[in-house]
């Protein structure tokens, strides 16, 4: 299985003490937090419980900058997302996210305060256990063209995207036929990272699991995959050849789909352009899935099998085709 980075971190914690509750938090402290660095270190668990009461009982533009202060604070550091989570923030941070919630920028801080949650594995099933997926689904349809609700919309994929890695349980939770049907219309989006964002919840969602594999084919995503492998941005094209590579892996039957559909070509054509390491990699494992000895011929013309023998995840590809070692 290939697998990319995720989410979209904040920022980091801060430098203030004490044990202030929510109400007493000065707006000084709350502007330093909401500014907070990605060197500043992990702060008193109870000033995170300050930041979710604010949260949860604050006036609207003390809302608003606790729940910037606690996405930063939870960015780099385990610790801070530790007692955020023992604070109670998930089920505070899933609320704000309803939709029926009228502020859209706070909406749009939720999310992306929830996707810095769930790097880690206590809280990503205290995310589920708290109801967040179907909100985090809804929002990857936005309601309105606004710069909050594509942000939004970003973190909600990148958040699922986070809740499957290493967590299978999670999985079918995540790949409701409505969930990955806005995944696949989100991998057109005009926006790259949002399309960066499903890329990687596509590509996550299905390793390891057949029947995810074999919605997703029926849904149509392995030609809008092969298209988002065209594109020019490094990073979607090793997102989009991992997903294609998860897609295969394992399962002969979208192997068929993807050869049908010109994938084996689209791979040798960008394995022979691209210099990145990491776009190598997942297109060699892509091919390394899909080959047999009858593509040695178009594998030696293009010149990638050297790639493939270079690549580390294909270097038994002359084993794969029937050639001698």
């Amino acid at each position: 299985a290939l697998r990319g980075g995720g989410g979209d971190p904040a920022g980091n914690s801060d430098d203030s003490k004490g044990t202030l509750d929510g109400d007493l938090l000065p707006d000084k402290m709350m502007s330093e937090l909401a500014f907070a660095t990605k060197e500043s270190r992990e702060i008193n668990a109870s000033v995170l419980q300050g930041l979710v009461q604010l949260m949860t009982n604050g006036a609207a533009e003390k809302r608003r900058k606790a729940t910037i202060a606690l996405c930063n604070l939870c960015c780099e550091s385990e610790m801070n997302r530790k007692n955020a989570g023992d604070a109670g923030a998930v089920p505070v941070l899933v609320e704000m996210m309803d939709e029926g919630n009228p502020d859209q920028h706070l909406r749009r801080l939720a999310t992306a305060c929830i996707c810095n949650l769930s790097a880690d594995p206590p809280l990503k099933d205290s995310i589920m256990r708290s109801g967040a997926i179907p909100h985090l689904s809804r929002l990857l349809t936005p309601v309105e063209d606004s710069r909050d609700a594509r942000a939004a919309t970003a973190h909600a994929a990148a958040t699922l995207w986070s809740l499957c890695v290493d967590m299978d349980h999670i999985k079918p939770a995540v790949a409701e036929i409505s969930t990955l049907a806005a995944l696949l219309k989100l991998l057109e989006s005009q926006d790259s990272f949002v399309r960066g964002q499903a890329c990687g919840c596509v590509g996550e969602v299905c390793i390891g699991n057949r029947e995810i594999k074999g919605r997703l084919s029926e849904l149509g995503v392995i030609p809008i995959l092969i298209a988002v492998l065209g594109e020019a941005e490094p990073s979607i094209q090793r997102l989009a050849a991992s997903a294609l590579c998860n897609l295969s892996a394992n399962h002969d039957h979208n192997k068929r789909l993807c050869r049908e559909a010109g994938l084996i070509d689209a791979l040798i054509t960008l394995l022979a352009r691209t210099e990145d390491e990491s776009v190598q990699s997942a297109a060699a494992g892509g091919l390394y899935n899909l080959v047999t000895p009858d593509d040695v011929d178009r594998l030696t013309s293009s010149g990638v099998i050297q790639v493939l023998r270079r690549v580390p995840i294909s270097k038994n590809i002359n084993v794969r085709l029937g050639l001698p070692a």
